[in-house]
């Protein structure tokens, strides 16, 4: 399922306005801002105009200093340096009919805030898992709607290790269409999110734990596919994703 998480500081937020803004900001947005007044709105907003992160990258041999050659975003050609443009905006919005109803949209092109790294040389089952494409992903929220004692998952589906395993074994208990209606998840721009679980502070979205045919993805994926920031591409529509936290999100994953 779609959420807002990611491995942080403990910290607890209640339902209004302000604290919903103060989580908005921790994931610094391209935009510039937190409320509404900071959305993008442009038809092509995740690929050009303002509000945008900006990383040049090259790569060079640890042993030798010699430049590595990666698979570039968007082009997917063997390339030894280039540009990433990363673009996301998260901001809070007072619901105009509801009182005390606040909203978070999250709009993102899914481009990391760093460098990434792909093997040119390792042999790939399709061509999404060579390089990564800007996305357009563009939804939004109930903020912070009480679930306290609401399960989403009946007891049933939990109740012994063979069940607990079919259900975090299976893919389609991740789409969004499972959320509860409570939280009024919308997309404005269909898009495919059937794996995500969360988005990563550095603007890359986190899938679940599970390949494509619904086993561990570890086992079911050479290492030589990731890089060292547990980046790799999905096997369909050239998205750019972690199956864990990564080291590379420095103190914001602590």
């Amino acid at each position: 399922m779609v959420t807002l998480a990611v491995a942080m500081q403990a910290m607890a937020y209640n339902s209004g306005l302000a604290d919903c803004e103060k989580f908005a900001a921790l994931w610094q947005g391209s935009c510039g801002g937190t409320n509404d007044d900071a959305e993008y709105v442009s038809a092509d907003w995740e690929t050009t105009g303002a509000g945008v992160t900006r990383s040049s990258c090259a790569t060079k041999n640890d042993e030798d200093g010699k430049a590595v050659n990666v698979f570039a975003p968007d082009s997917g050609s063997s390339v030894e340096s280039y540009t990433l443009n990363a673009r996301n905006c998260i901001t809070c919005i007072e619901d105009k009919d509801v009182k005390d109803k606040i909203w978070i949209r999250y709009q993102t092109n899914n481009m990391p805030k760093h460098c990434y790294g792909t093997d040119v040389d390792a042999t790939y089952a399709t061509d999404s898992q060579k390089y990564p494409k800007t996305q357009r992903w563009d939804f939004e929220v109930a903020w912070n709607t009480d679930v306290l004692y609401k399960p989403n998952i009946a007891d049933a589906l939990a109740k012994d290790a063979a069940t607990t395993t079919a259900l975090l074994c299976d893919n389609s208990k991740f789409a969004s269409s499972t959320l509860p209606s409570a939280i009024g998840y919308k997309e404005t721009v269909s898009f495919a999110d059937s794996s995500i679980v969360g988005f990563a502070m550095d603007n890359v979205a986190i899938f679940n734990a599970l390949s494509d045919t619904n086993k561990d993805i570890i086992e079911e994926k050479e290492l030589d596919k990731f890089d060292e920031c547990m980046l790799s591409m999905s096997s369909t529509g050239h998205a750019i994703k972690y199956h864990t936290m990564s080291g590379c999100l420095g103190a914001k994953a602590s």
